[in-house]
């Protein structure tokens, strides 16, 4: 299914559709970078890029802004900020589950539980 997806989505007629669009959200993220950098608020580059991937992810995908750069979604506890965690926690936790003995199909692993409760959100 994914492999399906994405040549819809890697088309040339689709990437020449969404360039414009993606270009307004990358520009809206430097500027908002420029801002926190001169203000000495940004000090964590992975930070600000995850928070770019995931409007780039969303808007592409959903068609819809989640406002990541904004204040209020830069909280912990936000929307944003609870998906970019739980995205992390699946990342983590998924290679592990998969690669290593199989133990949670028997009882629930720490890896294992992490990766349920990522899923969850």
């Amino acid at each position: 299914m994914r492999s399906e997806f994405q040549k819809g989505l890697s088309s040339p007629q689709n990437v020449r559709q969404f360039l414009p669009r993606a270009d307004e959200v990358v520009q809206e993220f430097l500027s908002t970078l420029t801002c926190r950098l001169n203000d000495g608020i940004a000090n964590d580059m992975v930070m600000e890029l995850e928070r770019l991937n995931l409007e780039l992810t969303c808007f592409m995908t959903f068609g819809e802004r989640v406002k990541c750069f904004s204040d209020d979604e830069r909280k912990e506890n936000s929307v944003t900020s609870r998906l970019i965690k739980a995205a992390e926690q699946s990342n983590t936790n998924i290679l592990p589950t998969d690669q290593g003995f199989m133990l949670w199909k028997y009882f629930e692993t720490k890896p294992f539980k992490k990766l349920r409760i990522s899923q969850e959100f």
